[in-house]
């Protein structure tokens, strides 16, 4: 989906992004307290960009990155209080 953009700076970045928030995503799946639908997540995404709505994969997008940073938190914040 994001290969389509064209612009290498933007590709690059992407990646380095992506890249550093890997440990955030595996700590919070070593930690998730439930089961989540990342297929149908994602198929969700990948339906609202093919339909060219916007603001519905962002705000699906947006949805799936704040359940990580919640959850991540949760977990930072159970080990602070320890």
């Amino acid at each position: 989906m994001v290969s389509a953009c064209g612009s290498p700076t933007l590709l690059g970045l992407r990646t380095q992004l992506f890249d550093r928030s890997e440990r955030y995503r595996s700590l919070s799946a070593s930690r998730r307290p439930a089961v989540l639908d990342k297929a149908g997540e994602y198929r969700a995404i990948m339906i609202a960009a093919i339909a060219r709505n916007a603001d519905l994969a962002a705000e699906l997008i947006e949805r799936r990155i704040r359940a990580t940073a919640t959850n991540v938190l949760k977990y930072v914040g159970d080990l602070l209080e320890a």
